[in-house]
């Protein structure tokens, strides 16, 4: 089955159509929970959903020009961007004691706002290693300038970080891997087709602008050494495919075996700089450690420092005056993504406090604006979908009784985190001032660099959240086994405490059902109930696991959203998988709930429809084409149409209760579906 970007009706149905049942009850007022308004009826929602739900919507709502894509996602953000706003600027008469999140809060919104003192600054907060770049006389003094890097939190060609231990979840273990690149996947620089070939002219224009704006005379060359450098790194680059992989990505070492994959870098000197004894590392790529280490020893100095240089101001572009930040957009923004306005002042100072400093954000945010009544609400529906999930397993045939009593104890071992943190950070060390934006970035960047690296040897701390309690997301920790709902996203139209619970259960239990699929999806379930990679699967189970999501992939790598890129079916699977599961899970979930407090017709949809409308509503968004394209090749999503219409293909209750018909396009063969959870 071929599904295209927009698929064209050839017949107009109404929304009552094949309902679930012959009997429609009186249409009853109630709370819809979606406006009927952004419904297109010449559409059939058996050829496309995605279309039936969102079309009206998607013409009353075109694409802003600051934004790449726009739907329920970046619209709550920016309605919460709003309600953050307004709460940073009434801090400003505030008086604040120093060295309190408020403060900290107050003083850099300021100083990301003063767009004179930014201006002033000019490159003063990055001269020193500007001109220190510039000065080196040998590889010895790169080679030094590597040892300090990390810990100065400067460029460097891989990346250095501490996580816990994939295979021992309890401890924190140091994760060395790949990195380097100006273009966001290793494949921008191999790609034959006009469109990346149009990206890699933009991006050597851009080099060339930055390289102009730092008075080089010749520009143009060092932008074609840079790129060519990068070309190197990026043939040792582990593909996107196998980085999810984390047997491929789990090389524990002892420390001293870094000498060995990359020599050129004095790795001991770069630990003691660090204050760091550890007895192991862990190389998630280790052909690209000693790839580089080749490209490190044999390419001139004079293109390693107009290397470095460049990755200096890519890095800090968005802290500098304003010819280097239009300069960034026109390429990451303009070129990459399809925007054709950049975001204004206020929003871009939002996100540079986002960076960094998420959770104070998240807490001012969550203080005004999060309810207890929803968390109440929200807990309830992952004990829901949690018991379906446990049905499920119990009845489901392909699995062998061993493997799901061991499925179930990870499940039931599946903790939660709903709202905001129960313990903060304590930020209050960290010296942020009103007049010193790129200073304010820089001193946060080494605070939480060097708290993670002092973290090292000791028990992790299973209280931390991964993201601000005011973003709009939800996530899966296979290491913490948890999944955490911040209060960012429980708010219209993912969670709506006034609306219908089918709607509710179709959008926000949808979610929950996919963050609880990935604890089971191609890598979430080589993870065990306590967080360690490790193997739970008979071979047999193993096999069968195989063959069904193969299906997966077969089935969305023939989609092609744009003219000549395909999803991947391989790198979207397990977020595929998610998507299938949740929604599976969410439904049944919702059945059993209205087993006991009863079912209705509203405004004409069942309650079955109304799960599946729910869903629709959370991906309901449009996008630029370069943006999709972008996403194809880099996100392990797939785009929003097919989360909804291959979703709904592969749930034989959306064709139930939707009467679709065997030669609807949305209705798939046994052979094609894979019902895995």
């Amino acid at each position: 089955m071929h599904l295209k970007q927009l698929i064209i009706p050839i017949f107009t149905i109404t929304v009552l159509l094949g309902c679930e049942s012959s009997q429609i009850e009186d249409v009853m007022d109630g709370s819809l929970g979606f406006d009927l308004s952004h419904i297109d009826s010449s559409y059939s929602p058996c050829e496309d959903f995605f279309m039936f739900a969102s079309a009206g919507w998607m013409r009353d709502n075109p694409i802003p020009a600051s934004e790449a894509r726009w739907g329920s996602f970046p619209i709550l953000v920016e309605e919460n961007n709003k309600k953050i706003r307004g709460l940073l600027e009434g801090l400003r008469d505030e008086d604040l004691e120093q060295g309190t999140y408020r403060q900290q809060l107050r003083d850099f919104y300021k100083s990301a706002m003063d767009s004179a003192v930014i201006e002033n600054n000019d490159l003063d907060g990055i001269k020193e290693e500007l001109n220190a770049i510039v000065s080196w006389k040998n590889k010895e003094d790169m080679a030094k300038y590597l040892q300090t890097a990390a810990g100065s939190q400067l460029p460097k060609p891989f990346g250095m970080y501490v996580s816990a231990d994939s295979k021992n979840s309890e401890q924190y273990a140091l994760y060395i891997s790949q990195g380097g690149l100006g273009l966001p996947d290793r494949d921008y620089y191999f790609k034959d087709d006009k469109a990346a070939e149009k990206i890699r002219e933009a991006y050597l224009i851009h080099l060339t602008e930055v390289f102009s704006l730092l008075d080089k005379d010749n520009a143009s060359e060092l932008a074609d050494d840079v790129f060519a450098l990068e070309k190197k790194m990026a043939a040792h680059h582990m593909s996107r495919r196998d980085a999810r992989k984390p047997e491929l990505t789990y090389n524990k070492l002892p420390a001293n075996a870094l000498s060995e994959l990359t020599p050129f870098v004095d790795w001991s000197a770069m630990f003691n700089d660090l204050e760091l004894d550890p007895d192991s590392v862990i190389v998630r790529q280790i052909a690209f450690m000693e790839g580089l280490n080749d490209v490190l020893k044999d390419e001139p100095l004079t293109i390693w420092q107009s290397y470095f240089t460049w990755h200096l101001i890519h890095q800090f572009a968005e802290y500098l005056p304003t010819a280097f930040v239009e300069s960034s957009f026109d390429f990451y923004g303009k070129v990459l993504q399809g925007v054709s306005e950049m975001k204004p002042r206020w929003k871009r100072s939002i996100s540079k406090i986002n960076s960094g400093f998420s959770e104070p954000l998240g807490r001012l945010f969550a203080d005004e604006y999060f309810s207890h009544e929803s968390r109440a609400r929200v807990e309830k529906m992952v004990e829901d979908i949690r018991a379906v999930y446990n049905e499920r397993i119990d009845n489901n045939e392909w699995m062998s009784a061993e493997t799901k009593v061991k499925a179930k104890e990870k499940l039931n071992a599946f903790r939660y985190k709903i709202g905001y943190p129960d313990n903060w950070t304590d930020f209050s060390t960290v010296e942020i001032v009103s007049d010193d934006l790129l200073g304010n970035h820089r001193r946060l960047s080494a605070h939480i660099f060097k708290d993670k690296i002092g973290r090292l040897g000791k028990p992790v701390d299973k209280t931390e959240w991964f993201m601000g309690a005011h973003i709009v997301n939800a996530y899966y920790s296979p290491s913490f086994n948890e999944i955490v709902f911040p209060a960012g996203i429980l708010q219209p139209p993912f969670f709506d405490p006034k609306a219908d619970d089918a709607v509710n259960y179709g959008a926000i239990g949808g979610v929950i059902g996919h963050e609880f699929t990935h604890g089971f999806d191609d890598q979430g379930r080589k993870y065990n109930a306590f967080g360690n990679l490790t193997n739970w699967w008979s071979e047999e189970d193993s096999l069968r696991f195989a063959e069904r999501t193969r299906k997966v992939v077969d089935f969305y790598g023939g989609m092609e959203p744009v003219d000549g890129y395909f999803v991947d079916g391989e790198l979207t699977l397990g977020e595929n998988i998610a998507d299938i599961g949740g929604l599976t899970l969410a439904y049944h979930a919702y059945k059993k709930h209205i087993a006991v407090t009863g079912g209705r017709t509203i405004k004409g949809f069942t309650p079955s429809q109304r799960v599946f409308m729910g869903w629709a509503n959370v991906w309901r968004s449009h996008a630029t084409e370069e943006y999709i394209r972008q996403q194809v090749v880099t996100d392990p999503h797939s785009p929003a149409q097919y989360r909804v219409n291959a979703t709904m293909s592969m749930i034989p209750e959306f064709q139930e209760a939707f009467g679709c018909e065997q030669d609807d396009p949305l209705v798939i063969t046994e052979e094609e579906r894979a019902m895995i959870w």
